[in-house]
């Protein structure tokens, strides 16, 4: 698609995969909690998404880094 990092944002539910590649890829990335992460271990790791969520209908576009 020839996006640049800037331009792209990684959606997941999983910290260790999703979240983890998406931040070391130079994405912002949402997490969403309708899956397997949970809200209360959020702390426990080094790195952190850019925009959590409850579900993906909680998602309001635009987003705020596309302005």
């Amino acid at each position: 698609m020839g996006l640049s990092p800037e331009q792209t944002t990684v959606l997941g539910d999983t910290m260790e995969t999703d979240i983890k590649a998406g931040i070391y890829m130079g994405y912002k990335t949402i997490l969403v909690l309708s899956g397997i992460a949970d809200k209360d271990q959020l702390n426990h790791y080094g790195y952190k998404p850019s925009l959590v969520v409850d579900a993906v209908k909680d998602i309001r576009f635009p987003l705020d880094w596309w302005k």
